[in-house]
């Protein structure tokens, strides 16, 4: 049961009718009549707010396990398409099945291949833990490897990556919850509409419930350096891909529209192209982010992709940029930054 589930949601409106029948109930008694009243009224409220706050969270997703509550564990989602879960294993210290050579990711993709027996036909989605060597963050994430990286005339081959991001606060399932992922994945490859591809979805909020929105705040924390350079040379020196930029690609939706293109536009020395799903171009600063640029003008403008897209770059980017012409403020936002 998540607490996305219909099932908790109904657990939660019958609990709250049964708070309310019970303070109906007991409204007359006299013993401890002031406290009893206080005790009943008070907790009926709690489960009335708790309903609609469950409610908001169930159309909207933020909050799709109990680990996304819990800031960011790594055990499986049982619902949708399955996450597999990785043993514990903090040190990321055990080899890659066949291998000689230890690494971060060696537990990841011996658990992608012992599920991949079981379902041969299809890719695999896998929790991990990443760690960065410039920032020290060590994050969950998530790996999805497709069947052909398992396939033995490929051995030598090497996969492009994409890099998802997701909006806030998605939680790093919600690609699975909302989409099933590596169905979808896996129906696009082998209708031959993608090549094979390693999709790695790292954790883009170091210090959560704060929106990093994938940048390096001023005196805090370090996001883009993780998402952009920390969990690519995990991924190039741990996995069978390709070190070309352009096999190296962004996706990201809303918040994580914006990470795709404010970190391409950064690093085009390492990325070649960015798809981005109601994404926004300029930064934003709220409750959620916290003061992430401390008054440094200079620091919000080059995180300003509506800017930063007319400076010169040393290799090109593509776009491809989405959003629902029922919205207004996207409409204008992709206007804004496109040609």
């Amino acid at each position: 049961m998540q607490p996305v589930s219909g099932s908790f949601i109904a657990l939660l409106i019958v609990v709250t009718i049964g708070c309310l029948a019970l303070t109906v109930w007991t409204w007359g008694w006299q013993r401890l009549r002031f406290v009893r009243r206080m005790a009943t009224l008070g907790t009926t409220q709690l489960m009335v707010v708790l309903c609609v706050v469950a409610a908001i969270n169930a159309s909207q997703n933020f909050f799709v396990t109990w680990d996304d509550i819990l800031e960011g564990g790594v055990a499986a989602d049982p619902g949708a398409a399955p996450v597999v879960a990785l043993p514990n294993d903090p040190q990321g210290l055990r080899a890659t099945a066949g291998s000689a050579r230890y690494s971060q990711l060696g537990p990841a993709v011996a658990a992608a291949e012992r599920a991949h027996r079981i379902k041969p036909r299809g890719g695999v989605m896998v929790s991990t833990v990443i760690r960065g060597s410039r920032t020290g963050y060590r994050l969950p994430s998530r790996l999805y490897f497709p069947a052909a990286y398992f396939d033995a005339g490929k051995a030598n081959h090497e996969f492009p990556v994409v890099e998802f991001f997701t909006g806030y606060y998605g939680g790093l399932d919600i690609f699975q919850r909302t989409l099933g992922a590596n169905n979808e994945l896996d129906k696009l490859i082998e209708s031959g509409k993608m090549p094979p591809v390693i999709v790695v979805i790292p954790e883009q909020n170091p210090n959560l419930p704060t929106d990093s929105e994938c940048v390096n705040a001023v005196r805090g924390d370090q996001a883009e350096t993780y998402v952009g350079l920390d969990v690519p040379d995990v991924v190039k020196s741990d996995l069978r891909v390709s070190k070309d930029r352009r096999d190296w690609a962004l996706m990201g939706y809303s918040t994580g529209g914006f990470c795709a293109a404010n970190i391409a536009i950064h690093h085009s020395e390492l990325f070649s192209m960015v798809i981005s799903l109601s994404g926004y171009f300029h930064p934003v600063t709220d409750s959620s982010t916290g003061d992430t640029y401390h008054g440094d003008k200079k620091a919000k403008l080059a995180n300003n992709p509506t800017q930063t897209i007319a400076l010169p770059r040393r290799f090109p980017l593509s776009f491809y940029l989405a959003t629902s012409t029922g919205d207004g403020e996207g409409m204008r936002g992709l206007k804004e930054f496109g040609p």
